[in-house]
């Protein structure tokens, strides 16, 4: 069931089948809104971060975030 309501910057919302980057399967992960790609545009794609309870380094994910 679709929700409609507004995304709002900083706030954490649960992605269903979001796909992993390391091989593992789809399941449902959290992850931070960032922005709008066009914050004029309500339709535009939003930008978000996965959030992990792992501990990452540079060294072993090139794409962290600190």
């Amino acid at each position: 069931m679709a929700i409609n309501r507004k995304i709002r910057q900083g706030e954490i919302y649960w992605l269903d089948k979001c796909p992993a980057l390391d091989g593992r399967q789809e399941k449902r992960r959290p992850v931070v809104v960032i922005g709008h790609v066009d914050p004029f545009n309500r339709n535009s794609p939003v930008l978000v971060v996965g959030i992990s309870h792992t501990a990452s380094t540079p060294e072993n994910d090139p794409d962290l975030i600190r």
